[in-house]
């Protein structure tokens, strides 16, 4: 039999099947990528909180996620550091993963740049979910905030229920401080 008389009959049989039994070839087809359909990142803004997070955006870097967006210090007080929290839901609303880490952030009071955030537990983020991130909590120079229940908010907020805002309590860093720190005299 001529192979191009067996191709022939073939195409016809194979385009009717792809058309009647549209699942038939959905096992085969490559897994979307990020680049086909851009997670969208929403951000939970604690208001008492210093370090406003915008625009961000989902990357993958040598096949690691990582979170590029701009960071804005709206204190007096540089900043050192950070903790942030991720967590995303399958659009059943589903927690499907939650991230917390802490990142490295010198940022001058009232300043802003553009910054690319490193989350070190592996992300389970499928397009279709929605994620959500927010800052736990900010170190400064001067001061630390820390913002309790941060996660429940972020959770509930990726559900799609108005979340109670996070309590938020700053007190004294007293290790990175440039301030001497003055302890009580002892007594003789």
């Amino acid at each position: 039999m001529n192979h191009l008389a067996l191709l022939a009959g073939l195409v016809p049989a194979l385009f009717i099947a792809t058309t009647q039994i549209p699942g038939l070839l959905a096992a085969q087809a490559p897994a979307p990528s990020l680049k086909d359909s851009p997670i969208n990142i929403e951000i939970l803004d604690v208001p008492e909180i210093p370090l406003k997070i915008d625009r961000v955006e989902l990357l993958e870097i040598n096949g690691e996620h990582a979170l590029k967006c701009s960071v804005a210090n709206v204190s007096d007080d540089q900043t050192l550091g950070l903790r942030l929290v991720l967590v995303s839901a399958d659009p059943s609303a589903k927690r499907r993963s939650r991230a917390s880490w802490m990142e490295v952030l010198r940022l001058d009071g009232h300043s802003a740049r553009e910054v690319i955030f490193r989350p070190v537990a592996k992300l389970k983020i499928k397009p279709g979910d929605r994620a959500a991130l927010t800052v736990d909590q900010v170190i400064g120079r001067e001061y630390i905030w820390q913002a309790f229940k941060a996660e429940t908010a972020l959770e509930a907020f990726v559900a799609g229920v108005p979340p109670e805002m996070p309590a938020v309590r700053r007190v004294s860093n007293q290790l990175d401080s440039d301030r001497p720190i003055l302890l009580p005299r002892r007594r003789p």
